[in-house]
């Protein structure tokens, strides 16, 4: 949401969930499930790095993942 309560608008959604759709493809073509794919958990911080990125993997406490999961 947009400060006000305002939504964007559709123009600006199909290509951001385009794009993220295409990065959570490539992440389960490389065998890892995010397990927690939730709104709270899209991050628009272009300033977010590899390093960062790194960092939160291995915070992340481990979870039960089922076996048609693995």
């Amino acid at each position: 949401m947009l400060a006000g309560g305002k939504g964007l608008p559709l123009s600006l959604i199909k290509p951001i969930m385009t794009h993220m759709l295409r990065g959570l493809a490539h992440t389960h073509s490389a065998g890892i499930m995010h397990t927690d794919l939730k709104q709270d958990n899209i991050l628009f911080d272009t300033a977010l790095t590899q390093a960062h990125i790194e960092a939160l993997v291995e915070a992340d406490p481990p979870r039960y993942h089922p076996p048609e999961h693995s």
